[in-house]
């Protein structure tokens, strides 16, 4: 049985208060910076020449999908089937990403109740290329799932050092406070315009939501 308050490491009163009053809570070495390189580079070796996200890393036959192209352009058949059991191998570590003890432990403890894993997603940033300036327009994740119980959560992980110059993350404190809210859908998969994101409908002054 899960305990509500932990007086240790990031289990603490404070932490909690913290993440159901902003939405959020931004915890540091959770994961191993040896794990986050290893993740990092397992990905790259199946992303194709835009570097463009990935989407279900942890299913086989998604990452297959993705990557047919590539696929197709290996003519040499041995060759074909090592790159096969390199998608493989990405595939399991990102299905124990996906249910990495830590983490899950930590959403049982916040939420008191048991989690499941949903999806993967990765987005690399590589500079110079199609993707590098993507900007992601004001939005809501549950846009997506409209899960009614607000009991879908994203957890981000960068696998690499990410700043606000480089392309960091932005999140709005208190604003989970609104509810859902309209939006424009748009294309949030390898879009061509760099703006994905399903954008929130309404202007807000973002900071009144704390």
């Amino acid at each position: 049985m899960l305990t509500r308050y932990q007086k240790t490491g990031n289990y603490t009163k404070s932490n909690f208060d913290e993440y159901w009053r902003n939405g959020f809570i931004v915890l540091k070495n959770l994961i191993s910076s040896e794990h986050c390189d290893y993740s990092n580079l397992l990905a790259r070796t199946v992303a194709n020449d835009d570097f463009a996200q990935i989407m279900h890393l942890h299913r086989e036959e998604f990452l297959v999908a993705q990557c047919s192209e590539k696929l197709n352009s290996i003519k040499n058949l041995s060759d074909k089937v090592l790159f096969y059991q390199k998608i493989k191998q990405v595939a399991v570590h990102y299905t124990q990403l996906l249910k990495f003890p830590e983490i899950v432990n930590y959403l049982e403890w916040l939420y008191q109740r048991q989690m499941t894993g949903l999806l993967t997603n990765i987005f690399f940033k590589e500079p110079d290329t199609k993707y590098s300036k993507q900007a992601w327009q004001p939005h809501q994740d549950n846009n997506y799932l409209a899960n009614e119980n607000g009991l879908y959560i994203t957890i981000n992980i960068p696998l690499n050092y990410m700043n606000e110059k480089n392309g960091g993350l932005k999140l709005y404190p208190g604003s989970h406070k609104l509810g859902s809210l309209d939006a424009e859908n748009k294309i949030s998969y390898r879009e061509t315009d760099g703006k994905p994101g399903n954008e929130i409908k309404k202007k807000y002054q973002w900071n009144l939501f704390k």
